[in-house]
Parts: C-alpha cells; structure tokens; sequence
C-alpha cells in the first residue's frame, strides 16, 4: 500500500510540472528582479519580443490630453442629452395679450384621443391656451423627471414617454395653443413617503395631513423650497410655455393648531414667510426668462383684505410684485350665502366675478409698478346652480369688465362644450357637454 501511494504522489509531481512549468515559462510572472524571464534561452520568438520590447513613456503631457479628451467625450454625450431633452427659449410662443384657457389633468393630457378632442375645441373657439398637470392626484408623474430629486417619486401608471410629452407640447405650440403647467407647491401627496424631512410635522412627531389625508411640504423651511423650484424647472426643460404655481400657501383644513413649523418663530407673520420664499422663487426661475403665475384664494380679491392673509400666506400686494399673472379662485359656488348681501352667490356669477375683478385690480395697483395682472380661475362645474352657456359667458364678461390679462376655467372633469365660448356655431342642447359637481 505504502508503495502504491509513493508512486501515486510522484506521479502526481510528474503530471504536475507538465501542466505547470511550461504555462510558467510563457507567464510574465517568470520574470525575475531584473526583468529576465525564466525562459531566457528556449522562449519562442514572440515571447522573446515582448521582453525586448521597451517600455512605453507617457509624458505628464501627454496623460493631461488623454484625460481632457475623456472630458470632452463625456460633456459631448451630457450635451447631446439635454439637447433632447430641453428647448431654447426661441421655441416658446409669447403669452397671448389675453389667455382664454382651460384645464386638463396628465391623464387627459396623455390620451390622445382626448386630447385630439381639446385641440379641436381650442382651434374652433376663443380659447387660445391650456393648464396641463405634469403630476397626477397621488403626485406621481406624468412623465419620467430628469431633475435628480424628483426621481425618487415614481411615474403615475398613465405617464408618458419624456420625448412623447415633449412632443405632444410641441404639437400644441405648433397650434399656436400656449401651454401653462400647473406646479402644485407646497401641497404634497408625495411628501409622506419620498420626502419626509421636509413635510409638515405634528405636534406629537407624526407626519402632518389635513383632512382628506393629503401630506404637505413645510413652507417654513427653506430645504422643502427646492422641491417645487425643481418642479418648475422639470416643466420649463420639458417646454412648457409658462409655470403656474398652486398651492402656494399655508394649509387651510385639518388640525391647523397641532402642525409644528420647522421654522415660525413667534411674532411672524404667515404671509412674511411667504413673501421670503417669493424672492428666492424669483431667484431660480427669473434667469429662464419664462412667465409665472400664481393661483390664490377668491377671498384675496376683497379690498377688506388688503393687509389680511387670511392665515394662509396670501395677499394680493405680495404676489403683485413677485409674478406676471394672479389667478384667483373666484368660484361663485365657494362664496358663502349672504356674502357682500348677495343671497345665493352661486345663482349671480356675474356679480361676484365682477366684485372681484374690480376689487382686485385695485389691490394690485397698491403696489409700486406691479408686475402682475389679473387672470382670474372661472366656474364650469355645477356646485350651488346649473353652470350653463348663460353663466360661462356672464364671468367672462364680468372679467372684460376690468383690465385683465385673461381668465381660465376649471372643470375637473376636463368637459367643455364649444358652444359656450365664442366662435363656434351655437349648436343644439344635445351637443353639450353634462357637467358635475
């Protein structure tokens, strides 16, 4: 047994230094100290060469330009990208001397055949523009952000492609139908679970929501301002022609009292806050030379207000200075009953939009050289009284009463029948559109 086993290791050793010995002459691991290889006098001629062959020098020269150039490779490829994915501002149509426009949520916006229906409303009437979401009622987008911190919040599952929804507002634009995007500030869906750092914090440590379970983000804290500043430059990169800011404000429902604020120190007024992040919302967008508006409470648009800010930030002589167009929420329906002795506001929208057209005009004016003009939020829904064609047409009239820069109508369902706005053939009742509360 003993001997089996010594010539079964020998053998081993044998079968050992076949394989290995001349794998080892042919490695550059046979190289000694001085760069000799063990096989110095039997190594084929190829192998022979590559130990002749000198050493390549690179000069610090040299390694600069070989660096440079990958630099250049790589901004080459950067640019190439945000070509695609951004607009000069020479594409941009100039905002029309009076917007007529309407809303539409993402979902419409990414149906084509919705929206092929909306392009022909628009070209057969007086409209001329159009509010489109880039997020959905979950903040989810619409399309895949480029902006790096608004990635962490996924694509709403009726979002687009980036070039579709890049594509389809060229279209629009090629209409000459302008397009404003709506940047839902600082109410935030999202803010619960993607940015909890900067949402609104309960008393007791919890994440704050209001009544509908909605989370917001801190208006307080100036780290939450990067948020919708990112949303707006998302927008403008994928080419809409104007950024319009909702929610632009401190929270009006659900424990109010209980909310701790990053950064209220006591004494500070809620529309001071505001008026801070307006200077730096200036900062960030102003260089992209695009339009801003602002979408504000009806109730703003009452001279009695001037000073007040309704415990939510807002006052009409702080937004005048800091953007190019007001909107107002003047819905006669959200007035309450007896409001400025009119019994059923709902049932007079020609009143109560009138009211607040001259009433806010006069509030813009307080400020020196304002920036701003009035391009009040209309109703078309039926909430409080049947919004027909008579009452369409009797807000848009209420509006051209008073210097403006447009109005914009909202119906959440995104319904709108054409013969309720100028320039298209009164057609008969079963061509309208039903509208809901």
């Amino acid at each position: 047994m003993m001997k089996k086993r010594i010539l079964r290791d020998v053998f081993g050793v044998l079968l050992l230094s076949v394989i290995v010995l001349p794998s080892w002459a042919y490695s550059p691991y046979s190289r000694d100290r001085n760069a000799t290889f063990f096989c110095n006098t039997t190594c084929p001629e190829g192998v022979q060469w590559i130990k002749q062959r000198p050493q390549k020098k690179i000069t610090p020269a040299q390694i600069a330009d070989i660096l440079q150039a990958k630099r250049d490779k790589k901004s080459a490829l950067i640019t190439k990208k945000n070509v695609v994915k951004t607009r000069t501002i020479s594409t941009a149509l100039p905002t029309p001397a009076k917007v007529k426009g309407i809303y539409v949520t993402g979902y419409t916006f990414a149906n084509d055949k919705r929206m092929a229906e909306i392009i022909e409303l628009i070209e057969t009437t007086e409209l001329n523009a159009i509010v489109i979401d880039i997020q959905d009622h979950a903040g989810n987008w619409m399309f895949p952000p480029s902006e790096k911190i608004l990635q962490v919040v996924p694509a709403s599952r009726h979002s687009i492609k980036y070039e579709r929804f890049q594509q389809k507002l060229s279209e629009l634009q090629d209409k000459n139908i302008y397009t404003i995007v709506r940047v839902v500030t600082f109410q935030s869906p999202e803010s619960k679970k993607y940015y909890p750092e900067l949402a609104l914090r309960h008393k007791n440590g919890n994440l704050w929501e209001n009544w509908k379970g909605i989370g917001w983000l801190d208006m307080t804290n100036p780290d939450a301002w990067t948020i919708p500043i990112a949303k707006a430059k998302e927008a403008i990169g994928v080419g809409f022609d104007e950024v319009q800011f909702d929610y632009i404000r401190f929270p009006s429902d659900g424990m109010i009292s209980q909310i701790k604020y990053a950064n209220l120190p006591t004494g500070t007024a809620k529309h001071e806050v505001m008026r801070k992040f307006f200077t730096y919302l200036n900062a960030e967008i102003d260089p992209y030379q695009v339009p801003i508006s602002a979408d504000i409470f009806g109730f703003t648009y009452i001279r009695s207000q001037a000073e007040n800010d309704l415990n939510i930030g807002q006052r009409v002589i702080d937004f005048a200075a800091h953007f190019d167009h007001i909107s107002p929420m003047v819905y006669p329906s959200h007035y309450p009953d007896g409001f400025l002795g009119i019994a059923k506001p709902a049932l007079e929208p020609f009143i109560i939009v009138n009211i607040a057209s001259r009433d806010g005009n006069d509030l813009i004016n307080r400020v020196d050289n304002p920036r701003a003009q009035s391009r009040p939020w209309l109703q078309y829904f039926n909430l409080g009284a049947r919004y027909d064609k008579t009452k369409i047409q009797a807000q848009i009239d209420a509006v051209e009463a008073y210097p403006n820069s447009g109005w914009i109508f909202w119906n959440p369902r995104n319904q709108y029948s054409a013969s309720y706005f100028d320039g298209a053939e009164d057609e008969a009742k079963k061509n309208d559109v039903a509208l809901t509360e």
